[in-house]
């Protein structure tokens, strides 16, 4: 791919992390679902309901590759994203000139534990991508942030 698309580096193996603290909130986010369709199903559905008991340590298992996943980059140019919404992994490059907007959110519960969501909107023609970042660290998402503010 890089003899075709010149602009871009393609900087992956410099991707910075998740924190470990994260993981926590993957895991209950996930997993927290599960239980009452579990308990649902096995009750409704007795003895056979029992076999959604499996959905348990799949659930945590798309949690943690999620955590494992979710990764951003900057070089002076380019902004990479990798995260896993669902199954597949999406890795997303950026020009900083194409870039419309970043936005970071945070709920009262991730302000306990210090991680914010940050997204950026991506605008090329009539085109849009709005790629972001799940649970990573406040620290990190204001050097994201300050990576997009116009040089002076």
């Amino acid at each position: 791919m890089p003899q075709f698309l010149e602009d871009y580096e393609f900087p992956v193996e410099h991707l910075e992390r998740a924190p470990k603290t994260s993981l926590r909130r993957f895991l209950f986010i996930n997993v927290i679902w599960t239980i009452p369709v579990i308990l649902l199903v096995s009750i409704l559905l007795f003895p056979w309901g029992l076999f959604s008991l499996v959905l348990l340590p799949l659930f945590a298992w798309k949690a943690y590759a999620a955590y494992r996943a979710t990764g951003f980059c900057t070089t002076e140019t380019e902004l990479v994203i990798q995260g896993r919404p669902f199954i597949s992994k999406q890795t997303n490059f950026m020009l900083k000139r194409r870039v419309q907007s970043v936005n970071y959110a945070q709920s009262i519960w991730m302000k306990k534990g210090n991680v914010v969501h940050f997204s950026v909107l991506l605008k090329s023609g009539q085109t849009h991508l709005n790629a972001g970042v799940h649970y990573i660290a406040v620290q990190d998402a204001n050097q994201l942030y300050y990576w997009y503010q116009p040089s002076k």
